[in-house]
């Protein structure tokens, strides 16, 4: 079957997640801005990518009470484009409720959005497993015997700590998670690891994100000495991401052009602060908007990704800042974390030890000595990232799938 052929199968998408537009995502404390470029950007890319029509059907990401103030929640549209408008479900914003709510909404509204396109070959795409989307994505689907599709980002490794009585149901949801992932009709994973050990006998894809190249013009500049060698990491500051690792490769370096910037927010921050007083080599911007964080990338030496390979969630997930490192056209060193696909290596620098005396030494090789090609190993990355990883190809790769199930 040839692509014209394709396009023209008369079917509708629906996509369960928690998408919204930038701006309100990065104007929330509850949001992800990575998470939300990935949803925002594969369904205006599968919106593009065919003549069916998207349904999307969104939580609006917004902390639980007491943190978040407000309690209920109405429905609501959200224009995502000219194009795409999201539809907010109601909810209650009460613990255990809260998920009770959203669950029972996403079914309603999902029940609504099949029973009207009945006549169609309907695919429901829900992102990530979290058990209010999950379960009534399946119970849906079953109902109206359409095509259900699970994009597994997160699994929550990293969120739960497995302890007390909260550990108790965070065990529940952790198994149902887990195993639910085979009740789909197929996966779209960001590793292979995700597919092979959790869903190894379904229709697959992986795909690990994409890069947005369009949305490039900023007014946010940044004043740079001539001699200033600047190293930068992006992103959460937590220890699943290396925070520590880093700080303390930077101490071990003493020259005094060297900066370290570091741009987010999250549970180290205070070590970072502290970091910052101590040596004011290091410069803390806190928590800036995406675009910010693009030109800082642009204006630094290296860019540096220092994610411990041997944690237990490297194998199932994949750094989405290492697209937008790429995209910057400056050179990246990363440890060698698994769910980096084979086709990165050229384009990265690999931390093989990852000690703090390792990177140190690394960091100084890649800005100070002979070895490497920093601006030819830049460009090169940005050329890779642009031509094969934009959201055309990987939505294109997706939709092409999606009609194969």
């Amino acid at each position: 079957m040839n692509l014209i052929q394709v396009n023209k199968i008369d079917f509708e998408l629906f996509f369960i997640g928690t998408t919204v537009t930038q701006n309100l995502c990065e104007g929330s404390i509850a949001g992800s801005v990575a998470g939300n470029k990935f949803q925002l950007n594969l369904v205006i890319g599968l919106d593009e990518a065919g003549d069916q029509k998207i349904n999307v059907f969104s939580l609006l990401p917004y902390p639980m009470y007491p943190k978040g103030k407000k309690i209920w929640f109405n429905t609501k549209r959200c224009s995502l484009n000219k194009q795409i408008t999201t539809i907010l479900i109601p909810f209650i914003n009460l613990p255990i409720i809260k998920q009770l709510s959203v669950s029972i909404s996403f079914f309603i509204t999902l029940i609504s959005g099949l029973w009207n396109n009945r006549s169609k070959q309907c695919i429901v795409l829900v992102y990530n497993v979290f058990s209010p989307f999950s379960i009534p994505v399946l119970l849906a689907t079953r109902l109206f015997n359409c095509k259900s599709v699970a994009i597994i980002a997160d699994l929550p490794f990293d969120d739960y700590d497995f302890k007390g009585l909260k550990g108790i149901l965070q065990r529940i949801d952790f198994y149902v998670q887990t195993h639910i992932i085979s009740k789909f009709s197929g996966v779209i994973g960001l590793t292979s690891k995700i597919i092979s050990e959790f869903a190894p006998l379904l229709p697959s894809i992986v795909i690990e994100g994409g890069i947005d190249i369009i949305d490039e013009g900023t007014t946010f500049s940044i004043p740079k000495k001539d001699k200033e060698i600047i190293c930068l990491y992006s992103g959460a500051l937590n220890e699943i991401n290396g925070i520590k690792l880093l700080l303390d490769a930077f101490n071990l370096i003493s020259e005094v052009d060297f900066r370290l910037w570091i741009l987010g927010d999250g549970p180290l921050s205070c070590l970072v602060e502290q970091a910052a007083e101590l040596d004011n080599r290091i410069v803390y911007w806190g928590k800036v908007s995406n675009q910010q964080a693009k030109i800082c990338q642009r204006e630094a030496t290296v860019l540096i990704n220092p994610r411990p390979s041997d944690n237990k969630i490297a194998k199932y997930t994949f750094p989405s800042k290492l697209l937008e490192y790429l995209l910057s056209g400056r050179p990246v060193i990363s440890t060698r974390l698994p769910g980096i696909p084979e086709d990165y290596n050229p384009h990265l620098i690999f931390l093989e030890t990852e000690t703090s005396h390792d990177l140190a030494v690394l960091i100084q090789e890649v800005c100070l000595g002979d070895t490497y090609d920093i601006d030819t190993i830049g460009t090169n990355g940005r050329k890779f990232v642009v031509s094969k990883k934009n959201w055309t190809c990987q939505s294109k790769s997706i939709h092409d799938f999606l009609i194969t199930l």
